[in-house]
C-alpha cells in the first residue's frame, strides 16, 4: 500500500514519517541527506519531464482499493462477531429466565411451605450478591471500555440470572458434602430450605455465585481481543498491539 501511495504522489510519504525507521518500510524513503542540492533538482526536474504512466497510476490506486476493501472486510467480520456474541447472550438470558420461571411457578403449584420458599429466596439473592459484587470488580479494573455493542449489558444482565442459579446448587452441594462428611442431619429439602437459612449453606450459595463469572469473564476476554483488534485496524491501538499498515 505505501509503494502504491508512493507511485502516486511522493510528497504523500510525509504523512507515514513514523514508519520511516522500521526497517521494513525504510527502503520506501529517500535516504535523508544523501543528495546534494544540485542532484535534487536534476531529480525534480526528471520528474516534472517524466511524469507517471496513466496504466500505473491506476494500478497503484487499484491496489490501494484492494486493500482498503480487504480491512473494511476485515472490520465488519469484527463487528459482526461481537453483534453475534451479544445476540447469544441475550438468547442465554431469555432461556435462563423462562426456565427458572417455570420451575418457581412448579414450586408454587406444589404447595411448597412459603418458608421454605423465603430460605431458597435468601439463597438466591445471596449467590447474585456474590457474583455481582465480582462482575462490578472486574469491570472496575478493566481499563479499557471500547465499543463492544451491548456485549457488556448482556454480560451484566446474565450474572444475576446465572450467579443466583450456582447459589441454589451450591447450597446443595454444600448439604450434600456435609450429610456425607456426618456432619449434617439427613438430605432432605425440608432440612436444606428450612427457615432462618443456615449459615453454612449462605456461604455456600456466596461463593458458587462466583462461578458463573469463570464463564463470563472468558467471554469477557474474547471480547476484549475483538475490540483490540477493531481498534488496532482502526489506527487506534496502543503499545506493542498496534498493527502496522503495509
Amino acid at each position: 500500500m505505501l509503494q502504491a501511495v508512493k507511485d502516486i504522489d511522493p510528497e504523500a510519504m510525509a504523512y507515514f514519517e513514523e514508519l520511516q525507521l522500521d526497517k521494513y518500510y525504510a527502503d520506501l524513503f529517500d535516504p535523508p541527506h544523501q543528495h546534494t542540492s544540485a542532484m535534487k533538482l536534476l531529480v525534480d526536474f526528471f520528474q516534472k519531464q517524466k511524469p507517471m504512466q496513466p496504466a500505473r497510476n491506476e494500478m497503484a490506486r487499484e491496489a490501494i482499493r484492494q486493500v482498503k476493501h480487504t480491512l473494511n472486510l476485515y472490520q465488519d467480520h469484527l463487528r459482526e462477531t461481537l453483534v453475534r456474541l451479544r445476540n447469544h447472550v441475550l438468547i442465554a438470558i431469555a432461556l435462563t429466565g423462562f426456565v427458572t420461571y417455570i420451575l418457581v411457578c412448579n414450586i408454587i403449584l406444589w404447595h411448597a411451605p412459603w418458608l421454605a420458599i423465603s430460605s431458597a429466596t435468601a439463597y438466591y439473592l445471596i449467590g447474585v450478591i456474590g457474583g455481582l459484587f465480582v462482575r462490578f470488580y472486574n469491570e472496575a479494573n478493566n481499563k479499557d471500555s471500547p465499543e463492544d455493542y451491548g456485549l457488556f449489558v448482556s454480560r451484566l444482565i446474565a450474572t444475576p440470572l446465572l450467579s443466583g442459579l450456582a447459589g441454589i446448587g451450591g447450597v446443595l452441594v454444600t448439604a450434600t458434602v456435609s450429610t456425607l462428611g456426618g456432619s449434617g442431619s439427613a438430605l432432605s429439602l425440608d432440612t436444606i430450605f428450612k427457615y432462618p437459612p443456615n449459615l453454612d449453606y449462605l456461604i455456600g450459595a456466596a461463593i458458587f455465585g462466583y462461578a458463573p463469572n469463570l464463564i463470563i469473564g472468558t467471554l469477557q476476554q474474547r471480547a476484549q481481543r475483538y475490540t483490540t483488534e477493531l481498534q488496532n485496524s482502526k489506527g487506534e491501538g496502543k503499545g506493542d498491539g498496534t498493527s502496522k499498515d503495509e
